[in-house]
This record gives structure tokens, C-alpha cells and sequence, in this order.
């Protein structure tokens, strides 16, 4: 009887983890060894269609979000801070600044 019981939780916790993060496998071992604590654990694991529906939402606010714009000063400073440690030559860093204080 409890062998039975073990079995159908376990077919239980797959089917169920099949659509959640879990998996059908996960799920299966689950209901096979912890029972009702593992349909538990399967039961409040994510759906796998709410990892979706977040994943579409950050999409679509960073889609709709502008770049931050740095400020000429903040860019100056940058370059200035490139040359002091050698990263760039004084010929880019005047070719830099020329082009950031044209646009």
C-alpha cells in the first residue's frame, strides 16, 4: 500500500513538474522519495510560463527605457582619467575630447 502510494506521488510530482522548473524528472524523484513534502517542494517551484511572461516584461521595460546620458563633464573626466593611467595616448585622448566637445 505505501509502495503504491509512493508510486503515484511520484507520476503525481511529474506531471506536475513537467510544466514547472523542477521538471518532470525532478518531480518524479521527488514524489518517489519525500512524498507529500515532495509534491510540496514541485508545487512551489516556478511555472515555467511565469519565467516566460518575466522574461518578455524585462524586455519589454528595458526596450522602452533611453540609455542614461553621461554628461560632456562626465565623459571629459573619463578620458581625463584614461590618459592619467596611460589607456589611451595624448593623440586619442585630444581626438576624443575634439569629437565629445563637437557633438
Amino acid at each position: 500500500m505505501i509502495i503504491a502510494f509512493c508510486i503515484l506521488m511520484s507520476i503525481v510530482c511529474a506531471v506536475i513538474g513537467s510544466k514547472r522548473r523542477v521538471g518532470a524528472v525532478g518531480g518524479f524523484f521527488l514524489g518517489l522519495f519525500l512524498s507529500v513534502i515532495g509534491l510540496i517542494i514541485v508545487l512551489s517551484s516556478r511555472r515555467l510560463e511565469d519565467d516566460a511572461r518575466d522574461k518578455i516584461i524585462v524586455q519589454n521595460v528595458t526596450a522602452t527605457q533611453p540609455a542614461p546620458k553621461t554628461s560632456t563633464a562626465e565623459e571629459l573626466q573619463k578620458l581625463a582619467d584614461l590618459r592619467s593611467t596611460d589607456a589611451i595616448s595624448q593623440e586619442e585622448y585630444d581626438s576624443l575630447k575634439a569629437k565629445l566637445i563637437n557633438s
